[in-house]
This record gives structure tokens, C-alpha cells and sequence, in this order.
């Protein structure tokens, strides 16, 4: 992979799409940031684990001007609704990522389950 993308290759795409781009490794962003054509990068920066192993953060770089968006207009979208949990987990997920990490857009939790919270054990 290294040497490939040290070859600066041209995909034969009208698009590229980097999924998981938070925890994208150099190589295969230097890939991307090579192409010309549409690139779309997806992914959510809480969810960044494995900058231990030197991934990095595509798309922070790309709203920075850098990196797989350098050289074009880079339009950032939140996707705000999931459907794989509802209201009770996205309450809790709204609160940690609120308090820890200073997230100010709220997640709708939008799944057919609202999810059950279970009582922690010594409190109250």
C-alpha cells in the first residue's frame, strides 16, 4: 500500500469515497488526496481509535484546507438522526459527548427501540 501510494496513483473513478475517514492511515490518505476527481469522506471524529497505530484524522484535515481536500471545496455535513439506537441511548450518548468531549449538536436516537437504561448498582 505504501508503495502504491508513493507512485501517486490516478484511479479510474468519477468518485472516491473514504469511509471511516478518523482513523485513516497516511497511505491511503495521501491515495485519496491524490485523486482529481470527487472525493467524499465519511466518518465521525468521536469514534477516532486508532490513533495509537498513527491514523489520522481526514477529515479534520480536510476542514483545515489539508490532506484528501486540499485542492477543492470541502462541504462538511452532520448526520444527526441514527437508527441503530433510540431516545434512552442518545440521551446518554448526548450527555458524555456534551461533558467530555464538548460536543454541542445533539443525536436523535430514531431506532424502533427506545433502549432500556439499567439502575447503577450503589446509586441512590
Amino acid at each position: 500500500l505504501k508503495l502504491n501510494s508513493l507512485s501517486k496513483p490516478v484511479l479510474p473513478y468519477d468518485v472516491v469515497l473514504l469511509d471511516e475517514a478518523q482513523d485513516c492511515n497516511p497511505a491511503i490518505a495521501d491515495i485519496v488526496a491524490s485523486q482529481r476527481c470527487a472525493r467524499i469522506l465519511v466518518g465521525d471524529k468521536h469514534q477516532a481509535i486508532y490513533g495509537f497505530l498513527g491514523a489520522q484524522d481526514a477529515l479534520r484535515e480536510a476542514s483545515s484546507g489539508t490532506g484528501a481536500c486540499e485542492r477543492a471545496s470541502a462541504f462538511r455535513r452532520q448526520l444527526t438522526r441514527s437508527f441503530r439506537f433510540g431516545c434512552n441511548v442518545a440521551d446518554v450518548a448526548n450527555f458524555v459527548l456534551g461533558a467530555f468531549k464538548g460536543e454541542p449538536r445533539p443525536v436523535l436516537g430514531c431506532g424502533r427501540h427506545d433502549g432500556a437504561l439499567l439502575p447503577v448498582a450503589g446509586a441512590g
